[in-house]
């Protein structure tokens, strides 16, 4: 049976064309790749910057306009779609560069509307759409740049690494925790049993029920203990691996500022942060294969501030 390739609707056989969209109908429709949605933007002239930039990293990149929202919904394929987050963090960022205040005390033809109280609301602008929404609203471009005050957004690692130390340290704590609680509870309800306190005497419904609690609990100290020692038995391996990444990132440090990162070219540090542990992340992943994403991000956050911190 043919379909539309565009409007996915089934015909019948010996029709050739789409009787919606005057599309030529095929035999049979192609299963489309998974795409990863990117951003959703409002303004055309920023969409096309996005997908250019997107390339020039070596990301094919797709828009949409999607009627329910107004805007575009920019997509890649799947497997790029975490890198593009991040080139698109850096977009982001430089976009608001190029529009970044000089400071001034000049003052500013612009009305600000009132509630009916009285009550200025406050403008903020943290993206290109709310510049274009300014635009919109009637304020000029040099307006716009005195107005605006933007901070730049740092990337930051989405996790927390934890270490096997601190893991083993956690567990022993809860271990302890829950063991002397459920011990406590187990000695205190088998005292009612026999009389010695007679505060449930009777009540063997509730006796019943401290007792699978305090099993409970002495249960999960048990399973705690057991995760802080294999966690303790990881921690040397760690340390060791640890100690070898840092002696390895100090005799590479020029990675960060080879050619195009040492930020002599006026490249904001936000953006010299992303490109350069981007690509120390490659370069360790060449040495020491595929490593813990946190793991990485926790050791490369405390190298770059030791090396280009404040």
């Amino acid at each position: 049976m043919p379909w539309c390739p565009n409007c996915k609707t089934e015909y019948r056989e010996g029709i050739k064309v789409c009787a919606d969209c005057g599309a030529a109908l095929v035999a049979e429709l192609k299963e489309e790749a998974e795409r990863a949605q990117i951003a959703l933007l409002q303004n055309p002239d920023t969409v096309e910057k996005l997908k250019a930039y997107l390339k020039y990293a070596g990301i094919e990149a797709e828009s949409e306009y999607i009627d329910e929202d107004e805007a575009y919904l920019v997509t890649v394929a799947d497997a790029d779609g975490k890198k593009a987050a991040v080139e698109y963090k850096a977009f982001i960022t430089v976009e608001a560069e190029k529009l970044k205040a000089s400071e001034n005390d000049e003052g500013l033809n612009i009305e600000i509307s009132e509630d009916e109280e009285g009550t200025k609301e406050a403008i903020k602008i943290e993206t290109p759409e709310d510049l274009e929404r300014l635009r919109k609203a009637g304020v000029s471009d040099e307006d716009l740049k005195k107005l605006l005050k933007v901070s730049a957004p740092q990337y930051k690692p989405a996790g927390v690494y934890e270490s096997q130390a601190e893991k083993a340290n956690e567990f022993s704590s809860t271990g302890y925790t829950f063991t002397i609680v459920g011990c406590l509870m187990f000695i205190f309800t088998l005292l009612n049993l026999v009389g010695v306190i007679d505060l449930f005497e009777g009540n063997y419904m509730t006796l019943g029920i401290l007792f699978a609690l305090s099993i409970a609990g002495i249960g999960v100290g048990i399973g705690a203990f057991k995760r802080s020692k294999k966690a303790k038995s990881l921690v040397a391996d760690e340390e060791k691996r640890t100690d070898e990444i840092n002696e390895w990132l100090e005799k590479h440090a020029y990675i960060m500022t080879q050619q195009g990162l040492d930020g002599s070219d006026g490249t904001p540090e936000e953006i010299l942060y992303l490109k350069r542990t981007d690509a120390m992340k490659k370069a360790l992943e060449t040495c020491f294969g595929q490593l813990n994403e946190d793991y990485v991000d926790s050791l490369l956050d405390d190298f770059y501030n030791k090396h280009f911190g404040e």
